[in-house]
């Protein structure tokens, strides 16, 4: 049996809870092949590598229009990146044996969260704090399974049953199946 916390690219946490932890985190690096200035998420960066905070983290994670060809798979290759620099940010800062900032950290997130009742922050750092002796090899990022959706080819729907297969497995905690 497979065990993990799954993320789900910061839907569960608000936007403010997202800002806030990539601030808590001390930002993040993202690099862009070419200059993007998307008025649609705030997103104004030169070409090449930067270190970015909070804000301009989530217009990254927001942006579609301006960068790219605006496709849904696009985005969501960006999400996972910003998903898989947030991890990076923590394994590497030592947050997880901080408990102070782990506090700070999970007070923030959860300020923006919806949890299953009873759950309270405590939970949550108690949770994180299991996560001590994960490592980057452990974490793993899955794009549901999805087909164009016709309408509009830059826009994907989910391929079924592939995907409900993906979602059982999740819900089941057992292996993920291998996705194209």
């Amino acid at each position: 049996q497979q065990t993990g916390i799954y993320i789900n690219h910061f839907i569960g946490i608000g936007m403010l809870g997202f800002v806030n932890v990539v601030n808590d985190l001390g930002g993040v690096n993202v690099c862009v092949p070419f200059n993007v200035n998307d008025p649609v998420s705030g997103l104004d960066l030169t070409a090449g590598e930067h270190h970015i905070t909070g804000v301009q983290a989530l217009a990254f994670w927001r942006t579609r229009e301006d960068i790219g060809t605006g496709s849904d798979l696009e985005r969501i290759q960006r999400d996972q990146f910003m998903s898989a620099q947030v991890v990076k940010g923590v394994l590497s800062s030592g947050l997880l044996s901080d408990p102070l900032r782990l506090l700070n950290v999970v007070t923030d997130a959860a300020a923006s969260m919806t949890t299953d009742s009873g759950m309270s922050v405590s939970d949550l750092v108690n949770i994180a704090e299991s996560l001590h002796h994960l490592s980057s090899k452990d974490v793993q990022f899955v794009t549901v399974p999805n087909e164009p959706w016709t309408p509009n080819p830059d826009r994907v729907q989910f391929a079924e049953p592939q995907a409900s297969e993906v979602f059982s497995a999740i819900a089941h905690d057992v292996i993920v199946p291998k996705t194209t």
